[in-house]
């Protein structure tokens, strides 16, 4: 009798794992299935480097398109001083003097948008000579049906192309112009890790995917097998003890 108990709890417990890896795998794979397909754009915020002095750059190491750190060195100008042009104090994190040379730093990780010289150019104090796009300025613009009810998602992500990966958005506020047509209105969102944009440097538009609402019958079923989870653990200590 013990021996046929135990064979039912045995067959018992293999359902129950092999439903759970079923339910894994069907999560899994329609994981995308539970999710809208939205229309957004990354909107890129451009930053301007001047020189803050008179001088010629000496060392460009960077191209169009390159990905820098923050407080990578993007530049070195050796300053051309004289009576009407003396070196300045100059007060700030992108710029440091050493050797009578200036280091132009970047102020946060970014794609190199634009070169307006090349190395050995002199160039005039307040000069814009290299222009970068921070990441954490990035913004995505996602268009929705006008009458969407935003409560029917839990999140959003935008979808690298190229890769298929997933990457978090949030902030999601409604444009103080949103209104595109009597269907649609735009929502401006941002990257929940601000440097998760650099995996869209090549992307205007890109694809958004809005999760849905979890069912009731889905909540459900995963409080069954979280239920049932804890009985086969209360199964085998009841048996201990007999």
């Amino acid at each position: 009798m013990r021996l046929l108990i135990r064979e039912i709890i045995t067959f018992f417990i293999i359902m129950i794992v092999s439903l759970g890896v079923i339910m894994v795998i069907v999560n899994a794979a329609n994981l995308r299935q539970g999710m809208d397909q939205l229309t957004g754009t990354i909107e890129k915020k451009e930053l301007r480097i001047s020189s803050p002095v008179y001088g010629i750059v000496e060392e460009l190491p960077i191209y169009d398109g390159q990905l820098i750190h923050k407080n990578q060195i993007i530049a070195v100008i050796t300053p051309i001083t004289d009576t009407e042009n003396p070196l300045p104090t100059i007060n700030s994190a992108m710029y440091r003097i050493e050797n009578n040379k200036i280091y132009v730093i970047s102020p946060a990780e970014s794609i190199v948008s634009g070169k307006e010289v090349a190395a050995g150019s002199t160039v005039k104090a307040l000069d814009y000579f290299v222009s970068l796009q921070p990441f954490d300025d990035s913004t995505v613009i996602v268009e929705l049906p006008s009458k969407t009810d935003l409560s029917s998602y839990t999140d959003f992500f935008a979808q690298n192309h190229a890769t298929r990966d997933l990457y978090q958005l949030n902030s999601l506020n409604l444009l103080p112009t949103a209104s595109i047509s009597s269907r649609s209105v735009q929502y401006v969102m941002s990257f929940n890790n601000p440097t998760d944009a650099k995996n869209f440097v090549d992307s205007s538009a890109i694809t958004v995917l809005a999760k849905r609402t979890q069912s009731s019958f889905a909540h459900t079923v995963s409080d069954f097998f979280v239920s049932a989870g804890q009985q086969i653990n209360i199964i085998p200590q009841a048996f201990s003890h007999n």
